[in-house]
């Protein structure tokens, strides 16, 4: 969930449709009026471990739970103090293209901090509807700056999770700015 200043909070997730016999993900970003801030949990305070919104599968209800699965938890130095002032906001959108397939989704939001850090958020297809949250580049620096120098088995296509896809494709990672 992104908290702005002024404005709704936005939950980030991610849409997973079937497409040219595999499964394609989007980006998925709904308004949130009302959000309990108690459940942001260590992200922002690690001496909180937060709180997991387990809904039913037609959305109807909900119940907490504590985290009780690893990568439910953040372990890293608390966000706060770079996630308090957002200076830019980016779509990250991805071109495919290939013999027989061609499609174009916005797949991730990358936030630039105060002192020029990126965070992503990254739609993914497992586990479905989640977003991957990457505080911190590295191997995903491959899709957040072209002129980066390469690193060999990481590629744009690996990391938007296109590297088994059968047959030949050219794909292409746009920032645009929101």
């Amino acid at each position: 969930m992104v908290v702005p200043t002024h404005g709704p909070a936005v939950r980030v997730s991610s849409l997973v449709v079937p497409a040219f016999g595999s499964d394609l993900c989007r980006l998925r970003l709904e308004t949130l009026e009302r959000y309990r801030s108690e459940s942001f949990g260590s992200f922002f305070d690690l001496t909180r471990t937060g709180r997991v919104y387990a809904l039913t599968p037609d959305r109807s209800a909900g119940a907490a739970r504590a985290p009780e699965r690893a990568e439910w938890r953040y372990e890293g130095p608390a966000l706060a103090s770079r996630l308090g002032r957002i200076t830019g906001v980016r779509l990250l959108r991805e071109r495919v293209r290939g013999a027989d397939v061609s499609w174009e989704a916005d797949r991730g939001v990358v936030l630039t901090d105060a002192s020029g850090g990126a965070c992503l958020l990254l739609s993914g297809i497992e586990p479905s509807e989640t977003a991957l949250f990457v505080p911190s580049p590295g191997l995903f620096r491959a899709i957040l700056d072209p002129s980066a120098p390469p690193t060999p088995g990481v590629s744009a296509r690996d990391l938007l999770g296109y590297g088994a896809w059968p047959g030949d494709l050219d794909v292409t990672v746009e920032l645009l700015p929101v």
